[in-house]
């Protein structure tokens, strides 16, 4: 893909293992979690060292209709695949529904 502000040439790659559309240096978007870019052909290379992940961090989703919503990761998650899931069968793009 090319950057359309700096016109860079970019390559990401990523895992759909971590399902989790996100990445370093403000990259996002992908169908997973991004671990390593490449920028103008080897120019720079951002890659990563390290994850860390909580299974017991609790989640805080927005007020909605006057309700604090508290959620778990793994139920969370469960939402998000269960989401994902209906896009696909209706032939939906999940991920722009989805705000992070």
């Amino acid at each position: 893909m090319r950057d359309s502000t700096k016109g860079e040439k970019i390559v990401a790659w990523f895992t759909a293992a971590i399902p989790v559309s996100d990445g370093p240096e403000g990259y996002y978007g992908l169908p997973g979690m991004i671990l390593e870019l490449e920028i103008n052909n080897g120019t720079a290379t951002i890659s990563t060292s390290k994850i860390t992940l909580s299974l017991e961090e609790k989640i805080v989703l927005p007020k909605q209709k006057g309700k604090a919503n508290t959620l778990d990761l793994i139920t969370y998650n469960n939402r998000i695949l269960e989401y994902m899931e209906d896009c696909r069968k209706a032939e939906r793009n999940p991920y722009w529904g989805i705000r992070y």
